[in-house]
């Protein structure tokens, strides 16, 4: 299990214990949908976050406007 550098942790809501992350088949995009499973009592919970943004591009110099 892994959530990579985010530390979320979600507790079981029937008996309290700490629900594992499960990450997407090795290859496959990060799916906005993550499954959470329960290793005591086998609870599965459903959590949605968006995918990660993609840093913007940044500006050229031929962009920027000239002083004068």
């Amino acid at each position: 299990m892994s959530n990579g550098n985010v530390d979320i942790r979600i507790r079981c809501q029937r008996c309290g214990q700490d629900m594992e992350l499960r990450d997407p088949a090795p290859g496959q995009p990060w799916p906005p949908q993550q499954f959470w499973k329960c290793a005591a009592c086998g609870r599965n919970f459903w959590t949605t976050y968006p995918p990660p943004k993609k840093p913007k591009p940044r500006p050229s110099a031929a962009a920027a406007p000239e002083a004068g």
